[in-house]
């Protein structure tokens, strides 16, 4: 929409017979802000709502106070989007009427959703549903401007779709050469959004993927791979790298390699929920004190009417019945398994276990249940904000001081990289010793 419409008036701006040069140069400053940032812009795994919005709102705004092309700025801002728009307005409409009157909602982004779910992946759904609105957008701007022959709208569209899909193709191969994970210390972490995240898992339970385990890391557990050869290489082999911690987010900014978006494990995994309510899979609890999952299972249950629950179970087991526990979640269908053990026993345990569950997706998510369950408070949004959420935790549990003590040591470690004086070798075959 922003491309199409500042092309539109900056085309009739430019052409005009009128001494139009301070309109002309904000034109052209907005044309080259939309080309420097174009890749950014057409990024398939993040989420520029609220940038676009103040560039396209900033530029119009600008055209206004010059008194010029208040016809085409009218027409691009109130018609065009209807064009742009009709896809998303259509299953926002469809998503609202089903939530209201079906047991089962169809949820939104109900064509991105079905492309998924059919083999496609993120970024060349993203691109189809993009083409999709760009050629409605283009039928609703001929037939505004009266150019309503079916040869011209035929033609266009044959074009459009050609150059889209030129584009996106070539796009789609850039994207994949591009690095989307920032690394320390031997590991990846994934550089997405949540919505990506939560629609990749979508992905693997419909396409059937086997047993993916997603790990989420702090600043602790970064500092944890430096030592633990089994625990870096399980981070190495997940499926999926969330960054959670402020800390471990702080330090890839410090080393030119920042994230786009911190993914917290309880907010992943009440979305995980949410979409699972929607989808009917089956999601397991696994760990926590004696009463703690099941209090947890019932508190998402009352969030999310339909999610199904396929069993719980307390974190409180020998080794000798981890079969037991597993045929447990086989026979029950769990898609999703949720493991709260703690880092690094959690993962530990689906690396040796997950495939026995018949699950396809594994997390470990530490505490979360605690606070889902209400046994813990999670920090409010402005300690969130300030990156204190460790410290509001470490209030409530004045035992996990003994590990604060440690993120010294991991800031230490992290400047000795940034000033490449850090002689640590991740691939290294020696037995190393934990630290946490």
């Amino acid at each position: 929409l922003l491309t199409v419409s500042w092309t539109l008036v900056s085309t009739v701006i430019m052409l005009s017979s009128q001494n139009l040069r301070e309109a002309v140069q904000l034109c052209i400053i907005g044309m080259v802000l939309i080309l420097v940032f174009w890749s950014r812009h057409i990024h398939a795994y993040r989420r520029l709502t609220e940038p676009l919005t103040a560039l396209w709102g900033t530029l119009f705004a600008g055209l206004s106070i010059f008194g010029v092309s208040k016809g085409v700025a009218f027409y691009t801002l109130a018609v065009l989007p209807l064009g742009l728009f009709m896809l998303p307005l259509i299953e926002t409409s469809i998503s609202v009427v089903s939530a209201a009157f079906s047991p089962k909602p169809t949820g939104n982004l109900i064509l991105y959703r079905k492309l998924l779910s059919r083999g496609m992946d993120h970024a060349t759904s993203v691109h189809t549903v993009v083409m999709i609105c760009a050629f409605i957008g283009c039928i609703a701007a001929f037939i505004q401007i009266g150019t309503a022959s079916f040869f011209v709208l035929l033609t266009a569209a044959v074009a459009l779709s050609t150059v889209t899909w030129i584009f996106f193709r070539y796009a789609s191969k850039s994207d994949r050469s591009q690095a989307r994970k920032p690394g320390l210390w031997g590991i990846r972490v994934d550089n997405i959004s949540l919505n990506y995240a939560i629609t990749q898992v979508q992905h693997w339970i419909n396409k059937g993927t086997d047993h993916c385990i997603i790990v989420t890391p702090d600043a602790l557990a970064a500092l944890r791979s430096r030592t633990d050869s089994r625990y870096r290489r399980i981070i190495r082999n997940a499926a999926l790298v969330l960054p959670d911690g402020a800390g471990l987010i702080a330090a890839l900014k410090l080393l030119h390699t920042p994230i786009q978006e911190r993914i917290p494990g309880v907010e992943f995994t009440e979305h995980i929920c949410k979409r699972a309510s929607y989808e009917g899979w089956g999601i397991w609890f696994l760990g926590g004190a004696p009463g703690v999952a099941e209090a947890a299972a019932v508190k998402l249950s009352e969030k999310y009417p339909g999610l199904n629950i396929a069993g719980t179970r307390n974190g409180f087991f020998k080794d000798e019945e981890n079969d037991a526990i597993c045929i447990d979640i086989s026979r029950s269908g769990a898609k999703v398994l949720f493991v709260g053990l703690g880092v690094p026993k959690q993962e530990y345990w689906l690396e040796e276990n997950l495939v026995k569950t018949g699950a396809t997706v594994g997390m470990g998510i530490g505490g979360t249940m605690d606070v889902i369950s209400g046994k813990l408070t999670r920090a409010p949004r402005i300690w969130q904000k300030l990156c204190l959420e460790w410290l509001y935790r470490t209030i409530q549990e004045p035992w996990r001081w003994r590990r604060i003590l440690k993120l010294p040591e991991f800031a230490f470690y992290v400047l000795l990289t940034a000033l490449h004086l850090d002689t640590f070798n991740p691939n290294s075959s020696e037995e190393e010793s934990e630290v946490i």
